[in-house]
């Protein structure tokens, strides 16, 4: 009990550390002042750099449950991102507009996009990187998943699902299943 209320008590200093940070971004309502302010904080290290991380998210992103972890390096990327309760995400993840469930865990070097077409040639001769026109599509992780080291995901994974390090998932995936490789592929179903 006592362990409890120390540590509702500490959230509270870090919710109270983190309110400057939050501050410009809601003023400004600018998606480059969130992200900036995600980039600096993410390279505080230790249990002081993920409290005031998961403080500031709580501040900022849409939706935000209890005992989130960011480790070091990592950062959200679009502030419409959901996350649940439980979520535990290693060193060096960007995660973009994703929904990510209950108990979910992101292994380090994890990308999670916002979704696979991000980015859109329509001109010719007109560099890729000045034609505007991409989709930002919200990513969805199902409850009690676990996503293993250096995967990119860029579209939506079901419930209890275990992604293979290295994967790259390009398809929506079912419930209680096991996928790996570059595209993902179903491997086997849990159960």
């Amino acid at each position: 009990m006592l362990r409890q209320n120390l540590k509702k008590y500490v959230g509270y200093v870090f919710l109270a550390i983190a309110f400057p940070f939050a501050v410009p971004y809601h003023v400004t309502n600018n998606r480059g002042v969130f992200t900036t302010t995600g980039q600096l904080l993410s390279l505080l290290p230790g249990k002081v750099g993920s409290y005031l991380r998961s403080a500031y998210y709580s501040l900022t992103l849409k939706k935000c449950g209890k005992r989130l972890y960011v480790d070091f390096g990592s950062y959200f990327s679009q502030p419409a991102a959901e996350i649940h309760d439980d979520v535990f995400i290693s060193t060096f993840c960007i995660i973009g507009n994703a929904k990510i469930g209950n108990n979910v865990g992101i292994s380090p070097c994890c990308h999670i996009l916002s979704g696979g077409r991000q980015h859109a040639s329509f001109q010719k001769d007109v560099p890729i990187i000045w034609q505007s026109g991409g989709v930002l599509e919200q990513v969805s992780i199902g409850e009690n998943s676990w996503i293993g080291q250096a995967s990119v995901v860029m579209a939506d994974i079901g419930k209890q699902n275990i992604i293979g390090a290295g994967s790259v998932v390009v398809k929506k995936t079912g419930d209680y299943e096991v996928h790996a490789g570059n595209p993902a592929r179903l491997l086997r179903r849990l159960f």
